[in-house]
């Protein structure tokens, strides 16, 4: 399939009016607007007029700077000598895509996906693996799993949602016959200590849903090389709090009630409680999908930057006038 194929009719651009107008169409026309096919001339931007802004309404939300529906992407690695034929800026300014270098001659179109409450302000090149499909996934797993390889890791941990869609294909490639797997879902004889909470890039701080390892799982993992797998790092925060999680060594509260006289019992009643900080395991390597931007950089310790690998690199954007830039 050509990188023009995903400019397919079924996400056709809708006709916007210039930046100067939209306020005042928006809060009067509460229909649907026509659908047109958007001229390059509207696309590019000119010095002799305001460019036009495509606008696509994707769930609730009016997209009015170079986004577009993601139906199409994350399903064809393309021929990075075909990028320059698509009817849009593919340099800065980005319009709608970034191509990610897979390889010194593929690479894969990335959407750009804006952030926040407000649509035009600040954005990032998104990889939703669970949407991606199985031709593209493999090649990212064989990128992370050459890559991850020099640190000979024993077994592989996927991390959920993304993560659980690249580890199997990892593992596969590092010869293993299966992968670990975080999950959401807890069983009932899960217990309370294997598990902490994640969050992903548009989740609210603090709001990241719970994860949990079946403890019927620890036994393959201890004493084990770990190859950590997730879809994507981007500011780093929450992967910082999964390694701590991960690699601290067990800490049990042993505040023992007044009257308990030795080590053993207090041991016991210290069993009984909550355990805090981690699991004690040997992470050597983190392999993703992509690394977004490089903010995480400053997150994480540079011994800990330094065993992070990634299929592909993406920037961080800004908005300005004709599309997007690095920010």
């Amino acid at each position: 399939m050509s990188a023009q194929s995903l400019l397919s009719t079924d996400a056709a651009f809708v006709e916007a009016s210039r930046p100067d107008e939209q306020d005042t169409q928006s809060s009067n026309n509460t229909g649907s607007a026509p659908l047109s096919t958007t001229t390059n001339q509207s696309m590019e931007p000119s010095s002799h007029h305001i460019p036009y802004y495509p606008c696509e309404i994707i769930g609730p939300v009016i997209h009015t700077h170079f986004t577009r529906p993601t139906t199409t992407y994350w399903q064809d690695i393309i021929p990075t000598s075909s990028i320059a034929s698509l009817p849009y800026s593919t340099a800065p300014p980005y319009q709608y895509s970034f191509a990610a270098s897979l390889t010194p001659d593929t690479s894969l179109l990335l959407p750009i996906r804006p952030l926040g409450n407000t649509t035009n302000g600040i954005a990032v090149c998104s990889l939703a693996l669970p949407h991606a499909s199985m031709t593209v996934v493999k090649e990212l797993a064989r990128i992370v799993a050459s890559k991850i390889r020099k640190f000979n890791p024993e077994v592989v941990m996927g991390l959920p949602t993304g993560g659980l869609v690249l580890a199997p294909f990892v593992a596969e490639e590092l010869g293993f016959d299966r992968h670990i797997p975080w999950g959401y879902s807890k069983k009932p004889w899960y217990g309370d200590q294997l598990t902490t909470k994640i969050s992903c890039l548009f989740d609210k701080s603090g709001q990241g849903p719970p994860v949990y390892l079946d403890p019927n799982l620890l036994s393959l993992v201890k004493g084990k090389r770990i190859a950590l797998i997730d879809d994507v790092i981007s500011s780093g925060t929450t992967m910082s709090a999964m390694l701590k999680f991960l690699t601290d060594k067990d800490v049990v509260d042993e505040e023992a009630p007044s009257g308990v006289a030795n080590d053993e019992t207090r041991k016991e009643v210290a069993d009984t409680k909550t355990r805090e900080g981690g699991m004690g395991l040997n992470v050597v390597c983190v392999g993703v999908g992509m690394l977004q931007g490089d903010v995480y950089k400053k997150e994480l310790s540079a011994d800990v930057v330094r065993m992070i690998v990634g299929a592909v690199e993406s920037p961080l954007l800004k908005a300005v006038e004709g599309g997007w830039i690095q920010r």
